[in-house]
């Protein structure tokens, strides 16, 4: 078919230009061609921005149709209840009243649904119905070297500390760093919910120690896969991460997360090319996943002691600070922990508070003793109109008043706070 367009007429003639709307096509695909629908539904519509009614409709097309509405790239016509006064629709209605029209024209439902996109600038009229929060956190009770096993004093800590946040934040994915499978037996115990499940990645049996585990909810998510991720660098292998698939049991997305944790900056120096090797190494996998699914969900997370911008991250795995670049170009991942460099609190309303300006602390630091090394990161498909949606308001650094005294206490063996990233779990019906 060929494309024509809508010449709107001056002044507004409502029986003209809905006439020229049964034969009027936007340049672009076809999405849904639809007609005749029943008045029954009660719906008007707005043409060129000026809302119509049904005897309007009525009188320009006749009694035995309420409207005719073509639909290609944007919407020339828009539905909106008969009965509200403002001509932007409601959610469910609009999407009702498409999905029976493009029914009508022989559309499919899941066809109809992505009319939604090519609303009003792309906005969908989701509905919120949960969330998913991560919390990553490098626990520092079993550090990848040859070290006995923490004392039950700082495993409890760390239990009550993990319990609280389960109860006041409700975590329903927990990647911990530093662990061994005692630890994760522990923690289990501790926090008591049979809802809990644990994909213990630990192992101390070879050269290579991996300290990390994945904790989740299982009344809400499913694990897939799990695999470790290693490169090697000239001689030496990298533990670039720990991949678990999970799958979201309310609205079916696929989540990949990699969870991870770097060698410290003793064991290989902040510039020594090894550390961006390990950027890349996750850039790949990424690209890798994008290769088969260009809009995968994909959360990358942990200690990779190296800070937002250094090298690695930066300019390797390409993490930036830059939302609309990453919504433009999957290539590029958003980290929001960007937003998280710097004091805590203003200087002079801090009211005796003391303050954070990162995850990490350590005495020794040469020019802070801060550094942001613990970091939640997402592909662009959580920045888009789709049903996992990153909520930035609830990311953050988790620092209560009985951690954050003993990271800042030098006789003690905790160094890093938890970080947290909250997903919005939206649907179109």
């Amino acid at each position: 078919m060929g494309s024509r367009r809508l010449r709107r007429t001056t002044p507004f003639d409502s029986h003209e230009t809905i006439k020229r709307l049964r034969i009027t096509l936007e340049e672009g695909p076809l999405l849904a061609v639809a007609s005749r629908l029943s008045r029954s539904m009660n719906f008007g519509v707005s043409v060129a921005g000026l809302p119509m009614s049904n005897s309007d409709l009525t009188g320009a097309l006749g009694h035995e149709a309420s409207f005719t509405l073509i639909v290609g790239r944007t919407f020339i016509c828009r539905l909106y209840p008969a009965t509200s006064r403002s001509i932007r629709p409601r959610g469910f209605e609009y999407k009702h009243a498409v999905s029976a029209l493009a029914t009508m024209a022989g559309a499919t439902p899941h066809a109809a649904n992505r009319q939604n996109n090519l609303f009003n600038g792309n906005e969908m009229p989701w509905s919120t119905v949960g969330s998913l929060v991560f919390v990553w956190w490098n626990t520092s009770l079993s550090p990848p070297i040859a070290k006995p096993p923490a004392s039950k004093q700082n495993v409890g800590f760390v239990v009550e500390q993990l319990r609280d946040i389960r109860q006041e934040i409700g975590f329903d994915i927990l990647a911990l760093g530093e662990v061994r499978s005692s630890d994760l037996r522990a923690i289990i115990d501790g926090l008591g919910d049979l809802n809990l499940r644990v994909h213990d990645a630990t192992d101390r049996s070879g050269r290579l120690i991996y300290d990390t585990a994945v904790i989740y909810d299982s009344s809400k998510l499913s694990v897939e896969s799990t695999h470790s991720l290693t490169d090697r660098f000239g001689n030496k292998a990298l533990k670039t991460g720990e991949v678990v698939e999970l799958r979201v049991t309310k609205t079916g997305d696929q989540i990949v997360v990699v969870v991870s944790h770097w060698p410290g900056r003793r064991n290989v120096w902040d510039c020594a090319p090894a550390r961006p090797e390990l950027g890349s190494s996750l850039r790949r996998f990424v690209e890798r996943i994008h290769e088969e699914a260009p809009h995968a969900y994909i959360i990358l997370a942990g200690d990779y002691n190296d800070d937002l911008f250094s090298p690695s991250l930066a300019n390797h795995m390409l993490a930036t600070r830059d939302r609309s670049l990453v919504r433009r170009n999957s290539r590029f991942l958003y980290n929001p922990f960007w937003r998280k460099l710097g004091e805590s609190h203003d200087h002079d309303r801090s009211n005796g508070v003391e303050g954070i300006c990162g995850t990490h602390f350590y005495y020794g630091g040469d020019h802070s003793q801060w550094f942001t090394f613990d970091q939640n990161i997402f592909s662009s498909a959580f920045l888009q109109d789709s049903s996992l949606r990153l909520n930035e308001e609830l990311c953050g650094i988790v620092a209560p008043s009985e951690l954050r005294t003993k990271v800042m206490t030098r006789r003690e063996i905790f160094d890093h706070f938890p970080v947290l990233g909250t997903i919005e779990l939206r649907s179109e019906s």
